[in-house]
């Protein structure tokens, strides 16, 4: 007498109703996935940046003193001779940071990349001619470092960083962040904004680095109706705002908090 095998296997309409499932999961899931592995990525590159920046700064003071006269040595009562200041804060910390100048070097396709960013971000272009771009050795570049001096005695040099290079995304907001170098205290004025306003402060600036957007959100509770989570995210705020969110991934120790507009940029 036969025995019967009761053992059953899959239809091959249930293998396929598994494998689509298993695909729409995937296709919902990955892009987050991704998402938070480049935001993981980038935030070391940050970090790394941030501290290879602070000790050539630091390096600098070293060598040429205090840095509130580095742009304009007039400024340091009974100093007679301003020859023993050049008047270009970038030129220090250039030479500090050992980096290569990486001007003529440049693809044009990541020039026109990085263009295009900055124009969606509401600003305008650059000019590659104009300012100088530099790499370090990690392959991170710099461009369009600007130092400021006004009549306000606001001494300050601004500048973009790639800190992924000519490797990608290359978009403001993801991996190309502006930052401001402060060389001296500068009180809060509601016309405190530069680098075509990428900049912006409701607040007292100490000596220090700052990444675009320092204390635009100031005294704003998190979740509050004006606070970075709702206005970061919402549609109704302007692109170019959204950049000034920007200066959320310092506050949150060089790490993008779960609330910041990635997908805005």
């Amino acid at each position: 007498m036969k025995k019967c095998d009761s053992k059953k296997g899959f239809t091959l309409a249930e293998v396929l109703i598994t494998l689509g499932i298993i695909g729409v999961v995937a296709a919902l899931t990955m892009p987050s996935i991704i998402a938070n592995y480049q935001k993981k990525v980038i935030s070391v590159r940050l970090k790394k940046f941030v501290s290879t920046f602070s000790q050539a700064y630091n390096m600098a003071i070293s060598k040429y003193g205090d840095s509130t006269y580095w742009i304009d040595c007039s400024i340091k009562s009974g100093n007679a001779n301003c020859t023993e200041y050049d008047g270009s804060a970038t030129k220090k910390i250039i030479e500090s940071l050992n980096a290569v100048d990486y001007s003529n070097n440049l693809p044009e396709m990541y020039k026109q990349k990085v263009q295009e960013s900055k124009k969606n971000v509401g600003k305008g272009g650059l000019s590659w001619t104009k300012f100088k771009s530099w790499q370090l050795a990690d392959g991170a570049l710099l461009f369009n470092m600007v130092d400021w001096n006004d009549a306000n005695s606001r001494y300050l040099t601004t500048f973009d960083v790639d800190v992924n290079g000519i490797s990608g995304p290359n978009r403001y907001g993801k991996d190309i962040f502006i930052f401001a170098q402060v060389y001296t205290m500068l009180p809060y004025s509601s016309s405190m904004q530069y680098s075509g306003g990428f900049f912006y402060s409701n607040t007292d600036l100490k000596k220090g680095l700052y990444m675009s957007g320092y204390g635009y959100f100031k005294d704003e509770p998190i979740n509050g109706v004006n606070g970075p989570i709702k206005r970061c995210n919402a549609d109704s705020f302007s692109v170019s705002f959204k950049y000034y969110c920007s200066y959320l991934i310092q506050e949150n120790g060089w790490e993008f908090p779960d609330y910041y507009p990635w997908g805005a940029f």
